[in-house]
């Protein structure tokens, strides 16, 4: 009688979870815990629950409770996925590997790891490229103050390959030209800026692919929100579908990092380039040794379209654009380098005498509303 009664709560969680009424569903997987403790599934099921309330600790130690009563997959992965959230990806990583080591044929398992440790090889090669050139990638923003730990979801260039090459190519003429048009002729930045979107969608359309990072699931898309290719895809099929109008600084940042690519991609470009080849190489070697000065501007100006974003391009966009903004700030120690610095040009110049200091007071709200909204777990 008491199981039936349980499993009754267990089917209204699942009910109200599906539903996404979490908090609710919580309640009813507690009940069916106090008919019958014993069960690890309903400790699982809390956990899923307290994880979509982004309520970590407690996701945590609900699953470990499962694992208490019997070791099982998806009590791993639930305290995988809430640690990942905390951003603590070494952990994550020894998580999903106890996962994949108690069913080795898990494909979303698999996934997950997947991505993951290629999040913590990026870290790592960062970390050792700040460590050995400091005149390359130094430590410091531009203002000299310390910059911020990685944060793991700093961009990555795109596999090589020859479509990858042609694509980066692509993307620089076409950015080019439309930062001339917004000049020269107004009347073709329309169609180059949706151009621009089309094959920015293209490039990390491809980058997904050739990292093996396409989301199939809902899990998936979870778990891979935070990396770059996916939220620059996203806000470009955004503004493409809903017709955003042009955003100079929006490809700013995208030529700036177009450019690192073109980097990562120069012998396929010096082999197609033929005579060419000594015309550009200097070039190359200008962007290699500014590589870090090219990040920071292209974080900077990540930042910096969102202002111009909420006066020109509505409601909807304003707020993608600010929860791309933010997790991006969240997972980028450029963009958090970049706010920052930001944050100190504005508070000197509405410091300023002529300007009421009403002005100043606002200015620091606004920046204080960003951050906390920043500070908010994804």
């Amino acid at each position: 009688m008491t199981e039936s009664i349980s499993e009754e709560f267990r089917i209204n969680g699942n009910k109200a979870f599906a539903e996404k009424r979490f908090d609710e569903a919580i309640i009813l997987y507690t009940k069916a815990i106090e008919n019958d403790p014993s069960n690890f599934i309903y400790f699982s099921n809390r956990a899923a629950a307290h994880h979509e309330l982004r309520e970590y600790d407690e996701a945590i130690r609900d699953a470990k409770k499962s694992i208490s009563i019997n070791d099982n997959v998806k009590a791993h992965v639930r305290i995988a996925t809430s640690l990942w959230a905390q951003r603590k990806l070494e952990e994550a990583d020894a998580e999903y590997k106890v996962a994949l080591g108690l069913d080795p044929s898990n494909q979303g398992v698999k996934n997950s790891l997947k991505v993951l440790e290629e999040l913590l090889d990026v870290r790592r090669s960062a970390h050792r490229t700040s460590s050995s050139s400091a005149s390359s990638v130094p430590n410091v923003m531009m203002n000299g103050a310390p910059l911020p730990p990685l944060c793991g979801g700093e961009f990555a260039t795109a596999a090589v390959s020859d479509a990858g090459a042609a694509i980066a190519l692509i993307i620089f003429v076409v950015n080019l030209l439309f930062t001339v048009s917004s000049f020269m002729k107004p009347v073709l930045m329309i169609f180059l800026w949706r151009t621009l979107l089309c094959v920015l969608i293209l490039q990390q359309g491809l980058n997904l692919y050739l990292r093996g990072m396409i989301p199939r699931k809902m899990d998936d898309l979870k778990v891979l929100v935070h990396h770059f290719p996916l939220l620059l895809l996203s806000i470009c099929l955004i503004a493409l579908l809903i017709k955003v109008p042009p955003q100079l600084f929006l490809a700013t940042f995208a030529l700036f990092y177009d450019l690192i690519d073109l980097l990562n991609h120069k012998n396929k470009l010096l082999v197609w380039a033929g005579p060419l080849q000594n015309i550009l190489l200097p070039y190359f070697k200008s962007i290699e040794t500014n590589r870090y000065n090219i990040l920071m501007m292209a974080a900077s100006f990540e930042v910096m379209v969102t202002f111009p974003i909420m006066l020109t391009s509505g409601s909807v966009f304003t707020l993608v654009y600010i929860q791309y903004i933010k997790t991006r700030y969240v997972y980028d120690r450029y963009v958090q380098a970049a706010f920052s610095d930001l944050r100190k040009k504005v508070t000197k110049l509405t410091s300023m005498s002529f300007l009421p200091p009403f002005v100043n007071v606002y200015v620091q709200k606004f920046f204080d509303m960003l951050y906390t909204m920043s500070q908010q777990t994804i």
